[in-house]
């Protein structure tokens, strides 16, 4: 109710969540790109709360040309139902990011989060720059929503699509399933490296991304798997991802250390 709303028994008023919010001034505003930053989005499952909008993601890259986000039963009739419908057109102009604790106190990422979004982990190495000068100006980059569609890639990549089926297998014998959405994204993602990225970086760091973080479970189940994975990924140059899958063989890490995903310690960067 607090992300999309609910309609209030006792006024018969649907009250907007905050993101019944941000979709109505993306509508409004279809020429800026809005961007909603989700401080530890992990402290509940992501999954629950967000779970209409991954639906309606899912579809609208499909290639749906009217996906709507639901907000209430079509059925309802609340009092203020002409100023917000059941549904509002699904956000294309929005990007929603997350900051994600990896602790005792949070949440596991769930396999339908990670088939819809792109893992980054950020270093917590802490240096001495916050002893030099007040920093440096920030200069804002405005882009029209218009601009930034134009220049965004929708065909999937098919330059490394064999390699990218055989890492998968190799993740199946290890009970770890990649299904075609991670896979199509991946390849969506090498599209739109081409010409900011090497080729073989964008397919290490696209592996970095999606596929890496779904390596999860016991390491006597996951090795002999990991071992045939980092072989591959040595073969072709993936030399980020295949030193995650090297600190997972390290003799060191203990057998249920990675029992919840890739620990923080192993580092993805």
């Amino acid at each position: 109710s607090e992300v999309l709303g609910s309609i209030n028994p006792f006024s018969n008023r649907f009250e907007p969540g905050w993101l019944a919010e941000v979709a109505r001034q993306c509508e409004r505003n279809l020429d800026q790109l809005h961007v909603v930053l989700l401080d530890e989005m992990n402290l509940a499952p992501v999954e629950q709360y967000l779970a209409e909008y991954l639906s309606a993601i899912e579809e609208a890259r499909s290639g749906s040309e009217a996906t709507m986000l639901p907000l209430y039963s079509a059925g309802a009739d609340p009092e203020n139902g002409d100023e917000w419908p059941s549904a509002l057109p699904f956000p294309r102009n929005l990007i929603t990011i997350g900051t994600v604790n990896i602790d005792e106190t949070t949440r596991v990422l769930s396999e339908r989060v990670l088939d819809r979004a792109n893992v980054l982990q950020l270093s917590v190495a802490i240096s001495d720059a916050h002893h030099g000068s007040g920093g440096r100006a920030v200069h804002p980059w405005l882009v029209p929503f218009q601009e930034w569609d134009r220049v965004c890639v929708r065909e999937p990549s098919p330059d490394h699509h064999d390699f990218l089926i055989e890492v998968g297998q190799i993740l199946l014998t290890s009970g770890i399933g990649v299904g075609q959405r991670a896979h199509v994204e991946l390849e969506r993602f090498i599209a739109n490296s081409d010409g900011l990225l090497e080729p073989t970086m964008s397919l290490d760091l696209g592996i970095l991304q999606r596929f890496i973080p779904k390596i999860r479970g016991f390491k006597r189940d996951l090795e002999p798997g990991l071992i045939d994975l980092r072989e591959v990924l040595t073969s072709v140059g993936c030399d980020k991802s295949a030193r995650v899958v090297a600190g997972w063989l390290d003799e060191r890490v203990p057998d249920d250390e990675y029992i919840d995903g890739t620990d923080a310690r192993v580092g993805l960067l």
